[in-house]
């Protein structure tokens, strides 16, 4: 298990929301989307470990599913 910081992240790189979870390696792409999901504003999400950004989710389309099986976690 880690700890990652999700960052929400309007069109003009506006951080709206944060959040904070400890998730199993890999699990972090499948709650970036759903805080996409929750967060109509979020254009991206930037997930942070430690100090260092990993990861950055970008929405695709205007609402992103969220990921419910494991070939969803695809890049």
């Amino acid at each position: 298990m880690d700890t990652f910081t999700f960052v929400c992240l309007t069109a003009k790189q506006v951080a709206t929301a944060v959040d904070v979870q400890v998730l199993p390696d890999g699990e972090y792409r499948r709650h970036a989307l759903q805080l996409m999901h929750e967060h109509a504003s979020a254009m991206a999400v930037e997930v942070w470990s430690g100090e260092v950004v990993i990861a950055t989710i970008d929405r695709n389309g205007p609402w992103p599913r969220a990921a419910q099986a494991e070939n969803d976690l695809a890049p």
